[in-house]
């Protein structure tokens, strides 16, 4: 089986510092502060997966969300 370009980029990159453009930091920002809030931060670490993230649970397994489905149950306010 081979490995999909995310799982190439996760191996490369795990452990290490990553640095981002400024846009994608922002999306990545925005997907960790939705995955920190509904799993009221008991994550133990989260694999990004095109539009799924898989997140990995302090002693609770794992599970998987859609990133599309869940920004759409958020409200976004702009920063004044």
């Amino acid at each position: 089986m081979s490995k999909t370009p995310s799982a190439i980029l996760n191996s490369k990159i795990r452990g290490k510092k990553a640095f981002l453009p400024d846009d994608v930091e922002n999306s990545v920002s925005t997907a960790l502060s939705y995955i920190w809030t509904v799993t009221n931060k008991k994550i133990d670490s989260c694999v990004f997966e095109q539009n799924k993230v898989r997140k990995i649970f302090k002693n609770e397994g794992r599970t998987y969300i859609d990133l599309q489905e869940l920004s759409s149950s958020f409200t976004f306010i702009n920063k004044v």
